[in-house]
């Protein structure tokens, strides 16, 4: 429990949220509350160097790009307690801690009275390349939808519709291709348009691929899409782009420690929203498994 003002970095991305949250509003909340704050703004080069100083909470205010940037450095550097305020589309990261629907001002009012929750990031190591990630790391539809989204002139769209409508295409378009899969030792190779081993519940534009997905606890979800999954994937896709409440997705999901995931050389690979093209990611194999050093999370009541 936390009773007493504290030191506080705001991190913020300028590009998030509107006028009502930008770094001086939401510097004046913290300061309504009791706090102290110094603002950081991760568009600044070397913005990191700023968190060596002795800050008591890192406040990440954006979407969920920059507070995966942000976690993982501070993964890196074995930093204190963090807090999300969330100004993204998605906001997949603070919905794993039911931070996603809530504003900043009831946010940082429940700082006072905030119990501590952990978040263990993943690993992903190729031949060559090795990386954290907050998401997930996986391929297929999601990895196949940000490759199309990089074609699509978006403009002003709304990146959620968008990732929607991108993915239902997918799933009517994207054929199955055999994956070799090793979830702690055990084969669970098959053919899938769809593989990803998931730290949280949500991915992309806010689709609850393992709802029971933890990411306080020890073990990776890694969730396996084959063709048989296609007509509940379409209809949960039409009911979010009709704006009709959709069902729950149930798809097989096996819980491990340690995965290993070679793809078909017909699907792409992604880590988190980022498409993986070197380090001999692109013959196919990664290893995924989780830091074991977890991070501190403040979360209001």
């Amino acid at each position: 429990m936390w009773r007493y003002s504290l030191f506080v970095a705001l991190l913020h991305n300028s590009g998030a949220g509107d006028e009502a949250h930008s770094a001086e509003a939401i510097g004046s909340l913290i300061e309504r509350a009791g706090h102290e704050f110094r603002h950081v703004s991760i568009d600044d080069p070397g913005w990191q160097h700023a968190l060596d100083r002795r800050y008591e909470l890192v406040a990440i205010a954006g979407g969920d790009g920059t507070v995966g940037e942000v976690l993982t450095e501070l993964g890196a550097a074995s930093a204190g307690l963090v807090t999300i305020l969330p100004l993204g589309s998605a906001n997949n990261i603070a919905s794993a801690f039911g931070l996603g629907e809530r504003t900043p001002e009831e946010l940082i009012a429940g700082w006072s009275d905030a119990k501590k929750h952990r978040y263990r990031l993943g690993l992903a190591e190729a031949p060559q390349r090795r990386e954290a990630f907050v998401e997930t790391v996986g391929g297929g539809l999601f990895a196949e939808s940000i490759l199309r989204a990089a074609a699509v002139e978006t403009g002003d769209a709304d990146k959620v519709e968008l990732g929607l409508r991108l993915l239902r295409e997918l799933v009517d378009e994207l054929p199955a291709h055999r994956w070799d899969v090793e979830l702690d030792g055990v084969d669970h190779s098959g053919e899938f348009f769809g593989v990803e081993a998931m730290v949280i519940g949500d991915t992309g534009p806010k689709v609850p691929l393992t709802p029971a997905a933890d990411p306080e606890d020890r073990l990776l979800d890694v969730v396996l899409i084959a063709d048989r999954d296609r007509p509940q994937l379409a209809a949960y896709l039409d009911d979010r782009l009709s704006e009709r409440r959709p069902g729950t997705l149930n798809l097989k999901t096996v819980r491990c420690t340690a995965a290993v995931l070679a793809r078909p050389a017909e699907h792409s690979l992604r880590i988190d929203d980022t498409l993986w093209r070197d380090g001999g990611v692109d013959r196919g194999h990664v290893r995924a498994t989780l830091v074991p050093r977890p991070i501190e999370v403040l979360v209001p009541r």
